[in-house]
């Protein structure tokens, strides 16, 4: 935890993001072992929804080690390819403990260019332990679903949250390059897209965006 204070201090001082959204931030991301390969995820409901990055997820159950150690499969339960998002859920007992997780913020595309934003994910070359690195940066562009950041990324962070001040999901991040003006973030759209086909109601995940939820209360035929 010394080098996440020493990373991310300033930012703590402007009152950017609070110590417990770090916190969460970072029990919130998940490690995800599909095949030969590996990237991040982020748990967004207490009972086991991860979001993300389709590229990442072969096959149609994964691997997914959690901030505590544990380790559990997990099953894909939607896919959008275009949006480069995938929706997993997680096996576990009814009665299991509740999950740490992010709230889903707004469109990512509403961010103000030069807003600070903190990313996390498990960069394979700082894979130490069960918890994710953690990173700060600012938004460059924020386009038709995609988000331009001064984060650092590198192999491995594939998937992981991007989160505003505010602690809220605003971004996954979908391609890596050799700089960050080659680094991408997809936005919560496709996410959202993917909750709506799998039925995900505000009773499994309370920080279901309005959005989300108007679709549902339509597609189920109005309010009652």
């Amino acid at each position: 935890m010394v080098v996440l204070w020493w990373l991310l201090a300033a930012d703590l001082v402007r009152g950017q993001i609070s110590a417990d959204g770090l916190r969460r931030l970072q029990q919130a991301t998940v490690l995800i072992e599909s095949g030969a390969d590996r990237c991040s995820g982020v748990l967004i409901s207490e009972t086991g929804l991860i979001a993300t990055a389709a590229h990442g997820v072969h096959g149609a159950v994964v691997r997914v080690r959690l901030a505590d150690g544990q380790v559990r499969m997990a099953t894909v339960a939607g896919r959008d390819e275009p949006g480069d998002t995938a929706l997993l859920r997680l096996q576990r007992d009814a009665d299991s403990d509740k999950l740490v997780c992010v709230p889903l913020g707004d469109s990512g595309d509403e961010l103000t260019v030069g807003v600070s934003v903190f990313a996390a994910g498990f960069p394979v070359r700082e894979l130490r332990g069960n918890l994710a690195v953690l990173r700060a940066g600012v938004v460059k562009s924020a386009a038709a679903g995609v988000l331009r950041t001064t984060c650092q990324l590198t192999v491995g962070d594939s998937g992981a949250p991007l989160l505003d001040g505010e602690g809220r999901l605003v971004g996954m991040h979908r391609q890596i390059g050799a700089g960050v003006a080659s680094n991408l973030h997809s936005t919560p759209a496709a996410l959202r897209r993917l909750l709506q086909q799998a039925s995900v109601t505000s009773a499994e995940l309370p920080a279901l965006t309005t959005a989300v939820a108007i679709a549902n209360v339509l597609q189920a035929g109005g309010p009652k």
